[in-house]
């Protein structure tokens, strides 16, 4: 397993970070699953248990930087090298004016969207700049362009950092070896597009049309998935940014659209928030 490269990926004990996980594994990675829970640690584990020695899983929630610092020495420890770090953990919170919006539940997606993706970062930097190699990708997501996104303030507020601060990373190590993507996967079949909880009337008035939108436009995570390791594998590609949206995407999901019906609505649910640390 020398030659192999070494990925960490965080969020990924479901979802797209497992899915993302499992791609990678095919494309011949070794890979460092985690997640906030011991729980989703040995689900990812039990999914993934065909890879054998080239997967390990560790708990980790990011909100903690001690804790992203052991996960990279783990990676480190086990596999002797550290080439991909994947900052996927996010907390979407309830879709809520930010009138509504609990001050807890704002503080949780700067915690995990902001400071994990800052933690992170730190984390494999303290590795790759000395080696003068590696590849850093942070998720962007809805928002990241600046335009306004009612009901889901916070954490678009949050992805425009992300891609703020990925513009940043990549000017300053220019020339390092290390490279920095931003990934915008684009909308997925996930819990937090599945299971979204919805908080006040304006909310609920506003997502009375999201469960078709899903239906409609949302790819299965493995699309976006394939797609990034495609990327990844490419080193003649400048590392910048991929974003699964735009016109190409529009034209592949053509056919949803023109077989289209419009459905009951559904009731917005009272789920838990989607925490992607997961």
């Amino acid at each position: 397993m020398a030659n192999r490269q070494v990925a960490v990926v965080t969020g990924s004990g479901r979802g797209f970070g497992l899915v993302l996980a499992h791609s990678l594994l095919k494309a011949g990675y070794c890979v460092v699953v985690s997640a906030r829970s011991q729980a989703s640690v040995d689900r990812a584990l039990a999914e993934l248990a065909a890879y054998g020695e080239r997967l390990r899983a560790v708990r980790c929630d990011v909100t903690s930087a001690a804790e992203v610092e052991a996960l990279s020495a783990e990676a480190l420890r086990v596999f002797g090298r550290l080439d991909l770090w994947v900052n996927n953990a996010a907390y979407a919170a309830p879709a809520a004016t930010l009138a509504d919006l609990p001050l807890a539940e704002a503080s949780s997606v700067v915690a995990t969207n902001i400071l994990g993706t800052l933690f992170g970062v730190k984390a494999a930097l303290d590795h790759m700049v000395p080696a003068r190699r590696g590849t850093i990708v942070n998720l962007y997501g809805r928002g990241d362009d600046m335009r306004a996104t009612p009901i889901t303030g916070a954490y678009a507020a949050s992805k425009a950092w992300a891609r703020s601060f990925t513009r940043t990373l990549q000017s300053e190590l220019r020339g390092s070896g290390v490279r920095v993507l931003g990934f915008n996967p684009g909308l997925m079949l996930t819990d937090m597009t599945l299971r979204p909880t919805v908080i006040g009337s304006q909310a609920v008035r506003a997502m009375r049309v999201f469960p078709t939108v899903v239906r409609l436009l949302a790819d299965q995570p493995h699309v976006a998935a394939e797609r990034l390791v495609r990327r990844l594998g490419n080193p003649s590609h400048h590392p910048g940014e991929l974003r699964m949206q735009g016109l190409l995407s529009m034209l592949r999901k053509s056919p949803r659209l023109i077989a289209h019906r419009t459905p009951a609505t559904p009731a917005a649910t009272g789920a838990l928030p989607t925490r992607m640390n997961e």
